[in-house]
């Protein structure tokens, strides 16, 4: 597959580039859809933490699918996917996460570890 970058200049992408692409859409179309399922349901009728649930289990499935068709995973959005999952698994038992302060501790824990795990597999 080929796109156009300006005069003269053609971009040559892999296969993979555009599978990777249409698996980013259907999640993002997934996740609108719920979004506006949610919004149509009247106030109190659904738990307060289902958005996040749902956000968690759409970004951790889009990860999964990359795997499974041999794509790169992006650590962070599965850091983000479980982070969301894990708060809104939280809140349906109500117990608050403050989400917005452990999300930077995990992707700082993520960037360290990081290179000590490529060394490792360096190693071996």
């Amino acid at each position: 597959m080929a796109t156009e970058q300006g005069p003269g200049t053609i971009e040559r992408r892999p296969p993979e580039a555009g599978l990777n692409r249409r698996l980013e859409e259907v999640a993002w179309g997934v996740f609108l859809i719920m979004i506006g399922i949610i919004w149509l349901v009247p106030a109190g009728k659904l738990p307060e933490h289902t958005w996040l649930v749902g956000a968690g289990v759409i970004i951790l499935g889009l990860n999964l699918a990359r795997y499974l068709k041999g794509l790169g995973v992006s650590a962070f959005t599965t850091v983000l996917g479980a982070t969301a999952l894990a708060g809104g698994v939280a809140g349906l038992y109500g117990i608050d996460v403050p989400l917005l302060a452990v999300l930077p501790i995990l992707i700082g824990a993520q960037i360290i570890v990081r290179p000590l795990m490529r060394k490792v597999a360096a190693q071996h």
